[in-house]
């Protein structure tokens, strides 16, 4: 925190919030790490912040926020995709830590959506989704799941 508005590159930081006005919304830019986010003084989970996502914090006596370093998984999120290879069905597995909007999708070597397997809303834990791939040429295709300020990748190869 030596410029003051930004972490340095601590392990586990603590913020320190001196003069603001809340809300305070915490953002994370370049970092491909997540952390979750505790109120230092009490030990409260106040949220996670994935890359790319922001927190905001409403409360006035938080004054001091300490980020610990995870990876999506240890925070609750994963996705796999079984079997992999595929030739005619497969399940995509996501985790989410807590009730939100996900959508799942294929897409091709182009980059474009073949498919939308998922719309909808995901509660904590793991949810399982198949999709049928006969339909599809033999290649390779990324499954993408956005949720919140979550996404990953999964490559699948579909073969004959």
């Amino acid at each position: 925190f030596g410029s003051n508005t930004l972490v340095a590159s601590d392990v586990n930081p603590i913020v320190r919030v001196q003069g603001a006005h809340y809300p305070l919304t915490l953002r994370v830019a370049k970092s491909t790490g997540a952390y979750t986010a505790l109120d230092a003084t009490t030990g409260a989970v106040l949220g996670h912040l994935l890359p790319g996502g922001s927190l905001t914090v409403s409360d006035p006596n938080v004054t001091a926020i300490r980020l610990l370093r995870q990876t999506p998984q240890e925070i609750g999120y994963d996705v796999t995709v079984t079997p992999n290879p595929v030739e005619r069905a497969a399940q995509v597995r996501v985790s989410v830590p807590e009730t939100q909007h996900a959508t799942v999708a294929l897409y091709n070597a182009l980059g474009q959506e073949v498919v939308r397997i998922f719309d909808g809303v995901l509660t904590p834990g793991q949810t399982s989704v198949e999709f049928n791939v006969e339909a599809l040429p033999a290649g390779t295709y990324l499954v993408k799941v956005s949720s919140g300020t979550y996404t990953a990748v999964q490559r699948v190869t579909v073969v004959r």
